[in-house]
């Protein structure tokens, strides 16, 4: 499962993530969670890893911290699970660059500054982003309940994949929404710098009402 959800925004409450865990408990599944969004609510919940000791729990220094470029994340789990990871990642790329480790662990020693930084981005550039759909009627959406990313609908007769290709001329990136099954949406990341997303919605904005 993945809470806050990508690319919809959607959490699940800890009510709903406390009977998640106990139907796979009951039913001998093994429940993974990709919580990287996690710190990015107003709100932190818990983790699934706290409501299920047989839960798998994801998590990353590229999203809620910005850290893309140290390729340093992490899983919590039953023992018997990380020791089998541990043995794969021996044969893959043995482990994170040791100074990537050094500055995941500064940033972890400073967590709290950091997130209350992104997540004040996140409020300045969701606002950003709701005022550019309100504007165009062509574009539709559930404004994402956390997270840093939107799944935004069109209603312009053109495929996700070309609108993307698009846009991407224009110096817009987004992801087409057949990439994720689904055609007459598109997601769009809004967690990066505020004057640069500021640019790319007026583009973004004025591609939708020319098109």
């Amino acid at each position: 499962m993945n809470t806050p959800h990508n690319p919809t925004g959607f959490e699940f409450s800890p009510d709903e993530m406390r009977r998640i865990a106990n139907l796979c408990s009951e039913r001998g599944i093994l429940l993974i969670a990709d919580e990287v969004y996690r710190e990015l609510s107003d709100t932190i919940l818990p983790s699934m890893w706290e409501y299920s000791s047989q839960a798998v729990s994801i998590g990353s220094m590229s999203k809620a911290y910005g850290l893309a470029g140290l390729r340093v994340g992490w899983i919590v789990g039953p023992p018997e699970i990380i020791e089998r990871c541990a043995e794969k990642r021996d044969y893959t790329s043995l482990c994170s660059p040791v100074i990537g480790q050094h500055l995941a662990l500064t940033a972890l020693k400073h967590r709290t500054k950091i997130w209350e930084r992104n997540r004040q981005l996140r409020q300045k550039n969701i606002t950003l982003l709701e005022n550019m759909i309100k504007n165009n009627p062509n574009l539709r959406w559930q404004k994402p309940e956390s997270g840093v990313v939107a799944w935004i609908g069109y209603s312009q007769k053109i495929s996700s994949e070309q609108l993307a290709w698009d846009l991407h001329k224009l110096g817009v990136l987004v992801a087409p929404g057949i990439f994720f099954g689904e055609e007459g949406h598109f997601r769009l990341g809004f967690g990066g710098n505020t004057s640069e997303l500021e640019a790319g919605l007026a583009i973004l904005g004025d591609y939708f009402k020319e098109l």
